[in-house]
């Protein structure tokens, strides 16, 4: 009686486990917890203002260059400047306007408003842009690096000193790149980031920092690779001649060859436009 007791006891026990069992697998499995992130329709677009600063960063550039062409040859904006006044007059044959005396222009040296009033404008629109610009860069660094681009832009163009402030616009100009750079797919580099290091390389040269100034110009040929993979093979004429450039380039600068180096470094940057308006037009 008791060895028919203790079957039916393990028999009930082996029954509980058994359906306990089924009961396990027939449950359906908890769903892992659905990753935070995000796809790349989903991405933040670059602020406008940042296209903005851009493009008030480059007019700062061609400004300032200006002022360092006529810092170096004053003689040579007065004399274009008499030209246009005698074409004027000549165009005109107004006896009056003959009679007057050319207005001498007033020494960009010295006037520097139209590039401090960019600085404001940029500062204005960084405000605006940085709400945006700290949900992409979770580090800060990019950010961090634009601010105190800017700062020191402004402080030199407040002090007019022209060759740092060349020297700071092109740092923030790169600096905005970079972050344009991280709202979009890491395999579609930007273009202009080759005009970053090939300003950056001739404004090195004419301090004659070659070691400097190589380092960068091999920078802007692993950039040159990377716009070659996105360019139409159509293009292999415009890429070649861009190549080719910068080889040129290195090679003045590895030879420490100053005036060279920067006819070289210009031929550099007008490749550079000539591919960024193609690839514009597509």
């Amino acid at each position: 009686m008791m060895r028919i007791k203790f079957k039916l006891v393990v028999l009930a026990l082996c029954t509980i486990f058994l359906l306990l069992q089924i009961t396990g697998c027939s449950k359906a499995p908890e769903k892992s917890p659905a990753k935070d992130k995000k796809g790349a329709s989903e991405q933040e677009n670059a602020p406008k203002e940042l296209e903005d600063i851009q493009t008030n960063i480059e007019e700062i550039i061609t400004d300032i260059e200006k002022k360092n062409e006529f810092a170096q040859d004053p003689q040579k904006d007065q004399t274009e400047n008499q030209k246009d006044s005698s074409n004027e007059q000549k165009k005109s044959g107004d006896d009056k306007a003959q009679e007057k005396q050319p207005k001498s222009k007033e020494n960009p040296l010295t006037n520097w408003q139209k590039e401090e009033k960019s600085a404001r404008d940029i500062h204005l629109k960084w405000n605006t842009a940085e709400t945006s610009v700290v949900k992409v860069d979770i580090t800060n660094t990019l950010r961090n690096e634009f601010e105190n681009n800017l700062n020191f832009l402004t402080d030199n163009i407040i002090s007019k000193n022209i060759n740092e402030s060349l020297k700071s616009a092109n740092e923030l100009y790169g600096t905005t790149i970079k972050i344009n750079e991280l709202y979009k797919n890491n395999d579609v580099p930007r273009v202009e980031i080759l005009k970053y290091y090939t300003k950056r390389a001739l404004l090195e040269v004419e301090e004659s920092k070659w070691p400097e100034a190589k380092e960068d110009i091999k920078k802007l040929a692993t950039e040159v690779e990377k716009v070659n993979l996105i360019m139409d093979k159509k293009e292999n004429k415009l890429l070649l001649q861009l190549d080719y450039s910068v080889h040129d380039f290195l090679q003045a600068v590895e030879i420490n060859n100053k005036e060279v180096a920067k006819i070289k470094g210009e031929i550099v940057m007008k490749n550079i436009n000539s591919v960024i308006k193609k690839i514009a037009k597509e």
